[in-house]
């Protein structure tokens, strides 16, 4: 649905970031490797991931459109939520560099 964000970075907190676009604040859950890259008051641009499910909608924002699709992929296997997926990503993103060498 959303592609990418680029805004202004409002807020940066431990799993989440702010980014404000068009005067609208979008909070984006962010992997630690994408929040250690964000400076508040700089201009970004995030690749997003929006998640629906029962009465839950979140958005995900990744640095790079790799570290997305790594995302996108984990949350296929059985068992791995956004959550997870979030936290294994950036990890599973080297691993996958590894072996394509």
């Amino acid at each position: 649905m959303y592609a990418y964000i680029t805004g202004i970075v409002d807020e940066l907190l431990a799993d989440r970031a702010v980014l404000e676009a068009g005067g609208v604040g979008y909070e984006l859950f962010c992997s630690s490797m994408t929040l250690k890259r964000l400076r508040a008051g700089q201009k970004e641009r995030l690749y997003t991931h929006l998640h629906l499910t029962e009465g839950v909608m979140a958005l995900y924002g990744f640095y790079e459109p790799e570290e997305k699709d790594m995302f996108r992929r984990l949350l296929t296997v059985t068992r791995v939520g956004p959550k997870l997926a979030l936290r294994c990503s950036p990890y599973s993103r080297r691993a996958m560099s590894r072996v394509q060498l």
